[in-house]
């Protein structure tokens, strides 16, 4: 059991400390929208958050947006 010390707990500006930083792993999903479809991704964007997704980025496209999801992986592939 590794034990934590004053600074693993001290928050960051965003609220979570250095030791959740360091423990945490993520996985990513991506959603391709059309432009003109573009006016529907506040309801992707609600549902995405329901399923515990959070946006972190978006990128046009020529024709396209494509926007990137992350959340806390809940367990490893290999874990079985």
């Amino acid at each position: 059991m590794t034990e934590l010390t004053g600074q693993d707990t001290a928050l960051t500006k965003d609220g979570i400390s250095l030791w959740q930083q360091r423990a945490c792993k993520w996985e990513y999903h991506a959603v391709v929208k059309v432009a003109d479809q573009a006016g529907t991704i506040v309801d992707t964007m609600n549902a995405q958050g329901a399923d515990g997704w959070e946006l972190v980025g978006f990128y046009p496209q020529s024709d396209s947006l494509l926007y990137i999801y992350k959340r806390p992986k809940v367990k490893d592939d290999d874990e079985g």
